[in-house]
């Protein structure tokens, strides 16, 4: 069980006392859940689950902002050598120095690509078979090592309505990391479109087919509960449910 499942403090919880003293009174309504009745404290745990989610995405995001870097140095490495000798060809020198500027730019745009996992736009939207392949780009590497091999199956029609994509992007991301950290060995975990929804499932690891993966290591930080995914879901205005072995997220509906 994971611990952050439970309570989130003892102070949250009701007064046995109290709770016998309007017992042994009049029918007296059952306490109310403090999580669900107060917007501060449902705000604080979508903050805390949020912040677990990105410890989580944190190597992710650190290997893609390493990767459009070695182009860079392998271009001016050789720009460094070309310019080194007695008498340098410009041809080759010119080759050289457009590779590398467009390694830059490159890399510059995968940057700010990366802090809006951070910094997110909340007013952006795009069509949902981008926000999946976004979400799939920077997971597929890392639980790729782990044994799950990640399959999108959305059928999206072109001019498709857009969707949230900050939000749906966070909340997919963690339905993911929930799903793999279930899971005694790998699998294959799809995504796939179900009317007005967003489904997500496990199959076996027998039927994933990754048999050069790893094993199913203990994350860097913490697992995920389900409590963190549902506050997360919840901070972001969606609509999340189990169904089973089944994760349905419904898609909002956009003026």
């Amino acid at each position: 069980m994971n611990p952050y499942d439970g309570p989130l403090h003892p102070a949250l919880m009701p007064d046995p006392s109290k709770t016998a003293a309007s017992a042994a009174g009049s029918a007296a309504p059952a306490p109310a859940d403090p999580i669900a009745n107060s917007p501060g404290l449902a705000a604080l745990r979508s903050e805390a689950a949020r912040y677990a989610l990105l410890l989580r995405l944190a190597p992710a995001l650190r290997h893609e902002a390493a990767a459009p870097l070695q182009p860079i140095a392998m271009a001016a490495s050789v720009l460094e050598r070309r310019l080194a000798a007695d008498a340098p060809d410009l041809a080759p020198i010119r080759d050289s120095a457009v590779r590398l500027v467009a390694y830059a730019r490159a890399a510059a745009q995968g940057g700010l690509d990366l802090v809006s996992w951070l910094a997110p736009d909340r007013a952006a939207q795009l069509p949902l078979a981008t926000v999946v392949e976004q979400t799939l780009a920077l997971l597929a590497t890392p639980m790729g090592f782990e044994g799950f091999t990640l399959v999108s199956r959305i059928d999206e029609a072109p001019g498709a309505r857009p969707v949230p994509a900050a939000g749906l992007r966070l909340v997919l991301s963690g339905c993911l990391l929930w799903l793999s950290d279930q899971a005694p060995a790998g699998g294959t975990l799809c995504l796939e479109t179900q009317a007005h929804a967003l489904t997500l499932h496990l199959a076996a690891a027998s039927e994933s087919g990754n048999e050069k993966a790893g094993s199913h290591r203990e994350p860097a930080y913490r697992r995920l509960g389900w409590s963190d995914i549902q506050a997360l879901a919840l901070g972001e205005g969606l609509d999340l449910k189990r169904e089973g072995n089944v994760l349905v997220l419904t898609l909002p509906d956009l003026p």
